[in-house]
């Protein structure tokens, strides 16, 4: 489960809460948007043991290629700090043109693409 738009709604831990319940009894993990600092997200999910996980960066923001290298870039700063990061995407052609030219500098600083649910914690 990941919000999409839900900021008021992850400030809020009886939202949380019934949200992380219900993923719970469905075996599925929660992703965070984190569109808000004031997300209960990781401490009601840790109190329930959820396996979540926070994102970092927002990729594509701005749907130009550029733009994007420069958000998968300071994911790979984020990752090679905390040896690990969670960046969000959409289907995008500008998306996938970013990933796509960026894959040698990933291999080149030995990060590894990863399905988000290994990361889930």
């Amino acid at each position: 489960i990941n919000n999409h738009m839900g900021s008021k709604g992850t400030a809020d831990e009886r939202v949380v809460g019934a949200v992380l319940r219900a993923a719970k009894e469905e075996g599925v993990f929660f992703l965070d948007s984190r569109t808000t600092a004031q997300s209960v997200v990781p401490a009601v999910a840790g109190r329930l043991k959820v396996p979540s996980n926070t994102n970092k960066v927002f990729l594509d923001n701005e749907k130009k290629v550029d733009y994007i290298k420069g958000q998968l870039e300071k994911l790979v700063k984020i990752a090679q700090k905390n040896g690990e990061a969670i960046g969000i995407g959409h289907v995008h052609p500008a998306t996938a043109e970013a990933i796509s030219q960026m894959i040698p500098e990933f291999e080149a600083k030995g990060i590894t693409l990863v399905y988000v649910q290994e990361l889930m914690k």
